[in-house]
């Protein structure tokens, strides 16, 4: 991990769903992302996140904002010594709507 003035100065959603691969591992995501939903002020590695097996795995995160919209993003893991950087989130009603 490396920190980052960004994320320091950061205050997300509240993230209230994250698997890999369709299973759950919301609670040890959120222990990086921290209860300043942000990230502890870091850049993580893939491996840090979500683990040394999670090569080759799909992530999906789902955060929910003080107006209760649902906000997600997905990634894939290719390299998990790179350090991860999240997507842009999306509105989910968007999604749902298309």
């Amino acid at each position: 991990m490396i920190e980052s003035e960004y994320y320091e100065n950061y205050h997300g959603p509240r993230l209230i769903k994250a698997t890999l691969n369709n299973i759950d591992i919301l609670e040890s995501v959120q222990e990086k992302y921290g209860t300043g939903n942000n990230w502890q002020g870091q850049i993580w590695t893939y491996e840090e996140l979500f683990g040394k097996d999670s090569v080759g795995q799909h992530i999906y995160c789902e955060f929910e904002d003080d107006d209760t919209v649902i906000h997600w993003f997905r990634d894939y893991v290719q390299d998990i010594s790179l350090h991860f950087h999240p997507p842009k989130a999306k509105l989910k009603r968007d999604y749902l709507e298309k």
